[in-house]
């Protein structure tokens, strides 16, 4: 009976649970996003939505000229070490947050921090595209756990 309830578990955060939470990152990223964009006057406008639409269009074309087997991204990421996911993720996750709290209301810092969190909403797109989210386990644990601490005990 144990086992089938452990199956059952497993299965629900292994399949529900997990997708959610990487839609729900991405998702975040998207409205934080556009109200970045939102928050712009004038000039600050497409200086803002020029930061968040780049990383897209770097996206497109290394979709459009990388070799599915052949692909350099997909290959580095592959090749670094699971710790190395971990801290990086971490590091990002803490990034996120201090970024964020610290930027002003001036068009430059919002539009690189725009730049940033498009870059990362763009990376879990293309981990998505390439088949490789499995491997980046430890790189979301890591953003989504230090992140979380950042939010819940930084003053």
């Amino acid at each position: 009976m144990m086992e089938k309830v452990s199956y059952v578990l497993r299965w629900i955060f292994t399949y529900l649970l997990y997708p959610g939470l990487v839609l729900t990152i991405f998702g975040c990223i998207v409205a934080t996003l556009v109200g970045i964009v939102a928050g712009g006057k004038g000039l600050g406008v497409v200086r803002r939505l020029t930061g968040a639409l780049l990383p897209v269009a770097i996206l497109i074309f290394v979709v459009i000229f990388s070799d599915a087997n052949n692909e350099p991204i997909t290959r580095f990421i592959l090749w670094l070490p699971v710790l190395a996911h971990l801290v990086i993720g971490a590091v990002i996750g803490i990034a996120i947050v201090e970024i964020g709290r610290a930027i002003s209301d001036t068009d430059v810092e919002s539009s690189a921090y725009a730049l940033f969190l498009s870059s990362l909403g763009v990376f879990v797109l293309y981990s998505i595209m390439q088949g490789i989210l499995g491997h980046l386990n430890y790189f979301l644990f890591g953003l989504v756990v230090m992140g979380g601490l950042d939010v819940i005990f930084r003053d």
